[in-house]
Formats: structure tokens, sequence, C-alpha cells
């Protein structure tokens, strides 16, 4: 075939398409004609269903004009290579449930999380920069007056009154404000949300006496006080060996010489038991009882302090009186004609606490119930 040949084909071909179009033209002005005559005055009800509406386009025309011949198929071998990469193409998608179910390539969702991620730091960045500027801010007016001071203590920041410490205000913009803390030789107990209270002198005076000395608090969580079973008090009856609850006892079976008292006999020379419990150790003749040992039954010194570990009343030992009628430490000297002690004497408890006080001074005013505990 030449080139005059195609041409010809080409022309005859174009001829048929116009004729096609030129016939269909008027049936369908035709149509619309008779639509815009039969219009309704009122318009159709909305379904409750989703429609599907074919509507009459340019697009219709372009496919009845498409030529009617049909592009022959490839062999099976070809449709089985083609479907393979479809199934490959499959596994690259995941799925993901956020309000809807979605489809979605991994590596876009891969970068889509990233940037979500990067999005979220940077506005908690924000958030961040604002609350501190809002902070200290707000410190900078409280301190403004001049009754009120800023401190640190272990890398926090509390406000407190220039001439009286009895209450700190947690202010750090970091961190959580602790149940106690010692400061400046005082001990601060948790009171409020972000207010601690000014509750000893020492240490040991955030923890619950009446915890320590039973094991146990009838206030339980409720209990403002620290229960720290470290602290409870050594079992006396064990010190004795004459303890049969073994794990079952409330108090501590731990030979720890922080909270051991000195072994009386041993004091006055005349401790002959191999198996004796309590601590032996000398103390200078002018050494003082230890106040963190007789009112708290715990010092962190243990053997290395230098005052005498004894479970005495220091206000009377000092003064001669005490002002405490609860008060259930010993009172008074015990006679140096003791005998030698071959076996360890019958234990009692060392007194009892009022629950409704933990805080406070304990027990009974009796030698009795401290039998087992009082040393020179």
């Amino acid at each position: 075939m030449n080139e005059q040949q195609l041409l010809e084909n080409i022309a005859s071909l174009a001829g048929a398409i116009n004729q096609y179009k030129n016939e269909k033209e008027p049936t369908q002005v035709l149509d619309a004609a008779k639509a815009n005559k039969n219009t309704r005055s009122y318009p159709y009800s909305v379904s409750r269903n989703y429609s599907f509406i074919l509507n009459k386009s340019n697009r219709s025309k372009s496919t009845a004009a498409s030529p009617p011949y049909v592009i022959p198929s490839t062999s099976s071998n070809a449709d089985d290579a083609n479907k393979e990469p479809e199934k490959q193409s499959t596994s690259d998608y995941v799925s993901r449930k956020n309000r809807h179910m979605q489809l979605i390539k991994k590596n876009i969702l891969e970068h889509d999380l990233q940037a979500r991620k990067a999005n979220l730091e940077s506005y908690r960045a924000k958030l961040e920069k604002e609350y501190k500027t809002l902070a200290e801010n707000k410190i900078q007016q409280r301190l403004s007056d001049g009754t009120k001071q800023l401190v640190t203590i272990d890398g926090l920041q509390y406000i407190t009154g220039v001439s009286d410490t009895k209450w700190l205000e947690f202010v750090s913009a970091k961190g959580q404000c602790p149940k106690y803390l010692y400061w400046n030789n005082k001990s601060y107990l948790l009171k409020k949300k972000r207010f601690l209270k000014e509750v000893g002198n020492s240490p040991s005076a955030v923890y619950c006496r009446y915890y320590n000395a039973n094991g146990i608090c009838g206030k339980g969580a409720a209990c403002r006080f620290v229960h720290e079973p470290t602290r409870k008090t050594i079992c006396p009856k064990f010190l004795n060996g004459r303890c049969n609850k073994a794990e079952d006892c409330n108090l501590s079976h731990e030979l720890d010489p922080r909270r051991i008292p000195a072994c009386r006999y041993f004091l006055l020379g005349k401790c002959n038991n191999p198996n004796c419990r309590y601590v032996h150790i000398h103390y200078s003749e002018n050494a003082p009882i230890c106040f963190e040992f007789a009112k708290y039954g715990f010092c962190e010194l243990g053997t290395s302090c230098k005052n005498q570990h004894i479970l005495q009343c220091t206000d009377y030992a000092m003064f001669g009186s005490c002002n405490n009628p609860q008060c259930s430490l010993y009172h008074g000297a015990v006679s140096a004609d003791v005998p030698e002690q071959t076996e360890a004497p019958i234990s009692k408890t060392a007194g009892s606490i009022n629950p409704e006080d933990s805080g406070s001074e304990i027990g009974s005013n009796s030698l009795e119930s401290n039998l087992d505990f009082i040393s020179v």
C-alpha cells in the first residue's frame, strides 16, 4: 500500500466518523427539548441510600466514537506474568485505622508518622517554654514584696519566708514535689499539694513512730508520715531468742547496729553470753545519751556514734525531769549491782503508742515495759 492509498483510507474513515456524529446529534437535541418540556414543578425527594447516576457528557460521545474493533488479548502466559507483580505489590501496603480504615503504602505511612512525631515534639517544646516563662513570671511577682525568698534544694526550687521558714512551697517547673526533705537542720513533710511543713529538727522526724515501734499503723496509707520498713524497731523477743513468729513478726529481725541498743551487762563488764545479740561497745564516761536513738529508736551513725545508744529519756538524764506524761523511756539510773548475764532476759514489748498520734511522744511510763532495752 502506497502513500496515496493510505491517505484515501484515512479520508474515508474520517468521513464515516463525521457522518455518524451528525446522525446522533439531532436525536440528542430532541431528547433534551423533550426533557425540558416535561420538567417537574417540585424537586425530587432525597434518597436515604446512595445512588449511581450516569450523566450525558462529552465523554460519552468520545466513547461512542471509538473505533469498532477490540484490541486482541495476549497469551495466558502474559496474563500470569502480569498477575505476579500485582500480588507482590500488595505487600507494600498496610492498613491503618484512624477515624476510618485506610490502606496506605508503607513508605508514605512512615513519612507521615515521622512528620507527626516531629510536630508533637515541637509543640511540646513550645508548651514547655511557655509554661517555664509563666512560672518564672509568677515567681518574680511573688518575690517582689521582699517577704519571700527563693531557695534551691537538691536541684528543685522552693519559696519560703525570709524570717519564717516553717513552710516551703514547691515552685520548680521541672521535677516532682518530694514527700519529705531535710534542709537547714529542719525536716519538712508534704502537708498539702506543693506545700511542705516543718515537723522537727531531726531527719527521723518525718518517719511514723507508731509504724516504727509496732510494725503497723492504724492510719495506713492515709498517714501523712513516712512508713519505711527499714526503720522498724528491732524485735526485743528476737534479741533474746524467744520470738517464734519468724517472718510473721511485724517488727524487724535484722541485726542492724543502727537500731540495736547497747548491752547494759557489757557496759558493766558482766556479759558472759557468747550469743548475745545486743551491741557490745565501749562509751566514754561523759558520753551523753543519743537523742536520735532514744527518741526514734534509730541512729544513722550506728556503732560509730559517740553517744550512748540506750533507751533512756534524754530530758530526764539531762535535766532530771520529764514533762511528757506519755514518755515510755526509762527515767532513772540502773543499779550497778546487776548480776552477770548468762542468759538473755525474757522479752517484753517496748511500749505502746497511741495510733492517733503517730508523730508525737509514744507509749507508757513504766520501767517494766522497757526492761529488755534498758542500758546504763
